[in-house]
């Protein structure tokens, strides 16, 4: 391998790759979201393949653009603004809270940037090669995700028996994007039973499914019957807001419990009955790739990132705010 100049992290370098990041951040501004962070992400790590002086960076220049905007683009779902304003709010422990709240975002943002730029200087050509076979799959979940979240939204909302639940959208979630992680699941689970095709546990799906589906049907059925259905599902909800606080003006309480959303998303709400088996069936699946899947060609990653995601979601915010 033929080097054009010293890799040492040189003050020139870091600001240049500094200055595209930035320059990026600026363009982003006329996006948002993820496209925006896509964008700041792409120039930062072409600069950095440029700029480091090594020629098998440069030749993959390529790489590093695309992986480098995926990297970045995953934090651009971060919502920020918000601690923006307490860091502008005039009050000490407040602002505390907003400086603790960005320095979370920014690494975690930065951790993903990183991880994603330098996997395109360190991986091996092959894996580049071999990894962009599952991703499409991921991208093809997405834009099936794209293309059905609207229209399965309107018939879920044709079907609720009680208009309370109406008032916002049946797969909203704490506002959170968990559509895509579980459908990237979907995606390099396909990509999965399409890789092996040969085995022959390929089989084994259905009763997966069918096993998990029964047995949550069953579990939420004896619950039922047992008539401990509604304290187990008081016991792992609480309600988003204070159902207690009174309205200064009128000394009336200001909420009513039943206007105000739980951790769990609306359409568990809105149709109880189905709790179980969906449960179920998930679960089922899970268990099925959990014991024959074999993820080749990089597709662990995105396994472990989508699952990671989800797994941490339920355990902090929907399950672990019930201890506060």
């Amino acid at each position: 391998m033929k080097r054009i100049t010293n890799i040492g992290l040189s003050k020139s370098v870091i600001f240049l790759v500094g200055l595209s990041l930035a320059i990026g951040w600026g363009i982003r501004g006329q996006f948002g979201s993820e496209n925006g962070a896509a964008f700041a992400g792409s120039l930062a790590a072409v600069a950095i393949a440029l700029f480091a002086g090594r020629e098998d960076w440069q030749k993959r220049a390529p790489y590093f653009a695309f992986f480098g905007m995926l990297g970045w683009g995953f934090g651009g779902s971060a919502s920020y603004m918000l601690v923006m304003a307490y860091v502008e709010s005039g009050h000490a422990m407040s602002q505390f809270h907003g400086y603790m709240g960005l320095f979370l975002l920014g690494f975690g943002w930065a951790g993903l940037g990183g991880a994603g730029t330098a996997f395109a200087g360190v991986a091996k050509r092959e894996q580049l090669v071999k990894i962009f076979v599952p991703l499409f799959f991921v991208f093809g979940a997405w834009i099936l995700l794209d293309n059905i979240q609207r229209p399965v939204t309107a018939w879920l909302q044709t079907k609720i028996t009680d208009p309370s639940w109406g008032r916002t959208s049946l797969l909203n979630w704490f506002e959170a994007k968990y559509l895509p992680p579980f459908f990237t699941l979907l995606g390099v689970g396909i990509y999965d039973l399409v890789q092996r095709k040969s085995d022959w546990n390929r089989l084994f799906l259905p009763a997966f499914i069918a096993g998990g589906a029964l047995l949550g049907w069953g579990i939420q059925a004896l619950l039922q019957i047992t008539g401990v259905e509604s304290q187990v599902a008081s016991s792992l909800t609480y309600l988003l807001g204070d159902p207690t606080y009174i309205n200064p003006t009128t000394g009336l309480p200001a909420y009513e419990a039943s206007n105000l959303l739980n951790n769990w998303p609306p359409l568990f709400g809105a149709f109880p009955q189905h709790v179980g088996w969906i449960v179920g069936t998930i679960l089922g699946i899970t268990a099925y790739f959990i014991r024959f899947g074999k993820f080749r060609n990089g597709s662990s990653l995105f396994a472990y990132m989508a699952g990671g995601w989800l797994i941490f979601f339920l355990a902090f915010p929907v399950l672990g705010g019930i201890f506060f």
